[in-house]
C-alpha cells in the first residue's frame, strides 16, 4: 500500500512538472515571437514572397529568404509560412 502511494505521488509530481514546464516554454516562445527581431524576420519572409511572385526565377527573393532564415535561427523565432 505504501509503495502504491509513493508511486502515485511520484507520477503526480512528474505530471505537474511536465505541465508547468511546457506552459513556461510556450510562454517564452510567444514572447520571443512578439519581439521586434522576430517581427523583422516575418517581414523579410513576406518581402521574399513578394519578390518571388514578381520574379520566381530571380535571385533577389532567395537572398531575402536566406537572410530571413538566418534571423529566425539567430533569434529563435517560430517558422513563418
Amino acid at each position: 500500500m505504501l509503495s502504491f502511494l509513493f508511486s502515485l505521488m511520484i507520477a503526480l509530481l512528474i505530471g505537474t512538472i511536465i505541465t508547468v514546464t511546457s506552459k513556461y516554454l510556450e510562454n517564452e516562445q510567444a514572447q520571443r515571437d512578439n519581439s521586434t527581431k522576430c517581427k523583422s524576420y516575418r517581414a523579410l519572409v513576406e518581402i521574399a514572397a513578394a519578390y518571388y511572385e514578381n520574379d520566381p526565377d530571380g535571385s533577389s527573393w532567395l537572398l531575402k529568404r536566406r537572410e530571413a532564415n538566418l534571423r529566425r535561427k539567430q533569434y529563435g523565432c517560430t517558422e513563418y509560412f
